[in-house]
């Protein structure tokens, strides 16, 4: 997504639209392409020379903060290395820096990192990893010249700093001047380029509509989602985005041929909420994935200055809704009912441990109740005879009334056959220890929890 200064957005009559780019438009496909040429040209060279000149490209699009977001999703997709300067004066990689904050659906760019004296990595030809290390060719240098002014041998030397220099790369086989190049490899501006990822110019601008509104989902109060009933899969693809992604959702009344759910945003939370706008940003394009209408209204309180209805006031807020839109694409695989590594981790260690007469698989059904609600458990187990099916919903994030609501829902429903899991803060402890439908772990979902559950229903 964008950050607050490279969003672009309209505010009239209390409702906000973000500004899309045409991903048809020529002048705007030239230009992106172009800037893609520029990153892929710069392969080995300085991250600090690359910024600069995607940052200030001359695009012919609607706004000059085109360029600079542009170049942020470009850059995203840039994979720097930490390098030193070799014997002779080239560059080399030591140790790659990861990608902050990644995803399996949304890989994030290359960040700065504290380099380990100690970490291992190719060297230079003859030369000791860890000597040729950035952060250690400091240390070296900085003991040496510390040493040095203590000892007062540096008087009389017609140059201590080149001494100093040669002696602390001697142990890499550098020089000084490839010490002094080498020894500040490990900031930033100084990581050389050593991958881009592929993307098409269409691709880039379909990319920079998505960010813009994922940056403005990143400081909404509530979003609320409707759309007609979809199909049993894409409902269930739907949910499991909501659930990897860590968000706070209910499902609102609505017409009986319509799906409508209330999702928190980051101003609406008491606690991680920088984080819960992330997450929030980072399910809009799994919502893109769907084929058939949906609506999106969210309340957004737009990160920018004087914002106050007057002195004292309360903060304004404004309306966005989106609709499918030509110029929206996501870039996430359509991966159908995707199943995540945890719970695919989960069934196999509970199959491999379990030694009564259940077995565990990924959840396929969805339970129906009153009132256009639904549940959408994770996990079902079958009974060997094929006689009895128990179903189970995890909750990795629990918010103690939205868990006793389910609970209430599917025992007012007649759902003898639902469990829920979830994690037993004190809160949530409080309020379910008492229900014999409520399964707690403190850390992570066992298998030998969810047995003991099973218990009753043998």
């Amino acid at each position: 997504m964008l950050t607050a200064d490279l969003l672009l957005y309209t505010r009239r009559k209390g409702r906000i639209h973000p500004r899309l780019l045409d991903p048809g438009d020529a002048y705007l496909l030239d230009g992106a392409g172009a800037m893609v040429q520029l990153a892929e040209a710069h392969l080995g060279k300085r991250r600090g020379d690359l910024e600069p000149l995607l940052r200030g490209f001359p695009l012919k699009g609607p706004h000059p903060k085109t360029a600079a977001g542009l170049a942020k999703l470009l850059l995203q997709r840039c994979r720097f290395e930490v390098g030193w300067a070799s014997p002779g004066g080239s560059d080399a990689p030591i140790d790659p820096v990861a990608p902050r904050g990644a995803s399996p659906m949304q890989p994030s760019g290359a960040s700065p990192g504290p380099m380990d004296p100690g970490g291992a990595g190719p060297g230079p030809e003859g030369g000791n990893v860890e000597a040729a290390n950035p952060l250690a060719l400091r240390h070296r240098l900085f003991d040496l010249s510390a040493k040095a002014w203590q000892e007062g041998s540096w008087r009389g030397e017609p140059a201590p700093r080149e001494s100093w220099l040669r002696q602390a790369g001697a142990p890499s086989g550098l020089g000084a001047a490839e010490t002094e190049a080498g020894m500040f490899g490990d900031l930033a501006e100084n990581q050389r380029l050593a991958a881009v990822e592929p993307v098409t110019p269409e691709a880039l601008l379909f990319r920079y509509n998505t960010a813009q509104v994922q940056g403005l989902l990143s400081h909404a109060e509530r979003v609320t989602i409707e759309a007609r009933w979809p199909p049993p899969a894409r409902l269930r693809q739907l949910f499991r985005y909501l659930k990897f992604f860590g968000l706070l959702y209910r499902e609102a009344p609505g017409p009986a041929d319509a799906l409508a759910l209330v999702v928190d945003g980051p101003l609406a939370v008491l606690e991680g909420g920088a984080r819960h706008g992330r997450n929030l940003a980072n399910f809009f394009p799994a919502l893109l994935l769907w084929p058939q209408d949906w609506t999106l209204s969210a309340e957004i309180r737009p990160p920018r200055k004087g914002l106050r209805a007057g002195p004292g006031g309360p903060v304004r807020t404004d309306l966005l809704e989106l609709r499918p839109d030509p110029r929206l694409r996501s870039h996430y695989p359509d991966q159908g009912q995707w199943v995540t590594d945890e719970h695919q981790k989960f069934v196999a260690d509970f199959n491999r441990r379990a030694k009564g007469p259940w077995r565990a698989a990924a959840a396929e059904a969805l339970l129906s109740l009153p009132g256009n609600r639904v549940l959408t458990p994770d996990f079902q187990f079958e009974a060997a005879s094929g006689s009895k099916i128990v179903y189970l919903e995890h909750l990795p994030h629990p918010d103690p009334e939205r868990a006793a609501a389910r609970l209430a829902q599917a025992a007012a429903a007649g759902r003898d056959d639902y469990l829920l899991a979830c994690r037993g803060t004190p809160a949530v402890r409080e309020r379910l220890a008492e229900n014999p439908r409520a399964v707690l772990f403190r850390r992570a979902l066992l298998p030998s929890l969810v047995l003991e559950a099973l218990k009753a229903f043998e």
